[in-house]
């Protein structure tokens, strides 16, 4: 109890008093539930016995209210917490704590009928199939409770960028410690920002405070300052007019505790699918028997550059290693014009990793930069023919 207290959403929220507050709430369940559990045990072994069961009803009933009002106290105060009420029938952490609070009611409830019918001695055995009932709706309370643990709180769940239109162009790139993930899509602008997990990857980490402000520039017009709105932790989104052909986006992102920077990113516009472009370099790339590849790896782009490093392997193994292992990609756009060498870039939103390909003439890749949100790679591909 106290160690799921001390990694709830409470704790998360209040400090100290969230771990104390959902520690006691599961000490008064788990009475409730485990006394519960017993006094079934003991009415069906004592049925025959019916001042016995008499005994230990009453004795269930005085423990279970008080318990049940420090259930509800804890409960309705770790609510008040973690989900405003206008977000109840809204999210998905307010769904499953309705739905809980309905079972806790039904629970209520029969133990409520079963005070009334133990008071009758003709109506002992409505009683014990009350007590099964409840029994079963209370460890469906925990169920439920386990569900929570595992379901962002409404708090954090915010309502997010409006879907993208039309080809969506991914570039990214690393401003010093912070990732930056730009989509660009038909009127819209959503630029990510991600750092670095400290500590336990999988508990809950502390709130970061990011900021983003940036401009477009297109062709020889002068730059325009772009104007963000929040879309969730780390998301900004701009209403942006894409004029054709290159648009350079300058942007200045931060964190509240990792370094960040300045950097600049070409959307080209418009852009048309790369799918079949990709396709096409994966499955030339995976006939290549040996290739060297020298990379540069570095997590903050405000030191200096690492030596490359090279690498000599298959074709077939490199692609293994890749994404883009399969041939495809979430999202899969040709941002070259036509007489350039072919350009692809390629987003895996879930993953939060951005790829920019370069291809030559022969239709093989000739240079990758792939970021994620803490590292930016590079790497530039020589093949025998043309060592």
């Amino acid at each position: 109890m106290a160690a799921e207290g001390w990694r709830s959403h409470a704790n998360v929220t209040t400090p100290g008093w969230g771990a104390l507050l959902t520690g006691v709430h599961l000490a008064a369940v788990a009475v409730w539930v485990g006394a519960l559990v017993h006094v079934a045990r003991a009415i069906l072994t004592w049925r025959s016995e019916r001042p016995a069961v008499r005994w230990v009803l009453a004795g269930y009933i005085r423990l279970a209210a008080w318990v049940f009002a420090l259930v509800v106290a804890t409960g309705v105060t770790s609510a008040l917490l973690l989900v405003p009420l206008t977000a109840l029938p809204s999210t998905t952490y307010g769904q499953v704590l309705l739905i809980k609070l309905a079972v806790v009611a039904v629970a209520a409830g029969l133990a409520l009928t079963a005070r009334f019918a133990v008071r009758r001695r003709d109506r002992l055995d409505r009683v014990r199939v009350l007590t099964r009932v409840e029994s079963i709706a209370l460890i469906g309370v925990l169920g439920l409770s386990a569900v929570l643990v595992s379901t962002p709180p409404a708090t954090s769940q915010q309502p997010g960028p409006p879907p993208p239109r039309g080809t969506v162009v991914q570039v990214g790139t690393l401003a010093g410690q912070v990732g930056v993930t730009a989509q660009a899509s038909d009127g819209q602008l959503v630029v990510r920002l991600t750092t670095p997990r400290r500590g336990d990857y999988y508990a809950p980490q502390a709130a970061q405070g990011f900021t983003l402000s940036g401009q477009l520039t297109a062709g020889r017009h002068e730059g325009e300052p772009l104007a963000f709105d929040g879309c969730g932790d780390g998301c900004f989104m701009s209403t942006v007019a894409w004029k054709p052909g290159d648009n350079v986006l300058s942007l200045r992102a931060d964190a509240s505790t990792w370094r960040g920077g300045t950097v600049s990113l070409l959307v080209p516009w418009p852009a048309v699918s790369g799918e079949a472009d990709l396709a096409r370099a994966v499955q030339v790339l995976r006939a290549v028997d040996h290739l060297t590849v020298y990379e540069t790896v570095t997590s903050d782009t405000t030191t200096a550059t690492p030596e490359p490093a090279q690498l000599e392997l298959t074709g077939d193994f490199f692609v293994s290693q890749e994404p883009y292992a399969a041939g495809s990609a979430p999202l899969a756009a040709r941002i070259s014009r036509d007489g350039q060498p072919i350009r692809l870039a390629l987003g895996y939103p879930a993953a939060a990793t951005t790829v920019a390909l370069t291809l030559d003439a022969q239709g093989q890749i000739g240079e990758e930069t792939l970021t994620d949100d803490t590292h930016l790679v590079h790497r530039r591909f020589v093949y025998p023919d043309n060592a």
